[in-house]
């Protein structure tokens, strides 16, 4: 299995602040990139992509290329990564949602919007179910074969419990099946 090059940055959380990102990235590295999984932290969007054609390059000349040049974007952590092997086992969703116009929590609507895996931290009180227990939601978006969109939501507490790619993969093999 071939490497791919992975990267993943912050930037403030502006209006379609995922297409910036990708544009950003995109003009001063040269390279196309496919974001995979974003995460809301506070007033900054973080996001994991992959470089889609960067097989051979180095992860920290690529991290000093979009310092140098992209403004408003910090790199977090660049990696190359080997796919893995097996797929994840499904995983069920806390909640599915499959009307756009039905009520739904925002970190749902951002991920339909944004057509991407979406986590977000809420600390006690802001946002979570029954107002009480801080905890990470995730929003995994799915376009079923009939071409509507459902979205599953899946729940976490503690802070250093956070989603990543995988549980994302796995909430879209729950929701598929």
């Amino acid at each position: 299995m071939t490497p791919t090059s992975k990267l993943r940055v912050a930037t403030p959380d502006v209006a379609d602040a995922l297409d910036v990102v990708k544009v950003e990235v995109e003009g001063a590295t040269g390279f196309s990139v496919e974001p995979q999984f974003q995460e809301i932290d506070c007033a900054d969007l973080v996001v994991e992509m992959r470089l889609t054609d960067s097989y051979d390059a180095e992860p920290g000349l690529v991290a000093r290329a979009i310092e140098r040049s992209a403004s408003g974007l910090e790199v977090l952590s660049t990696w190359r990564e080997v796919p893995a092997s097996r797929a994840p086992a499904p995983r069920s969703s806390h909640q599915v949602f499959d009307r756009p116009d039905a009520p739904m929590p925002e970190v749902a609507r951002r991920a339909l919007h944004d057509a991407i895996p979406t986590a977000q931290w809420f600390g006690a009180g802001e946002g979570t179910t029954g107002g009480v227990t801080s905890q990470w939601h995730l929003a995994v978006p799915v376009v079923r074969s009939d071409g509507l969109s459902i979205v599953g939501v899946q729940r976490r507490r503690g802070y250093t419990r956070r989603f990543c790619i995988r549980d994302a993969a796995a909430g879209r093999m729950g929701l598929a099946s």
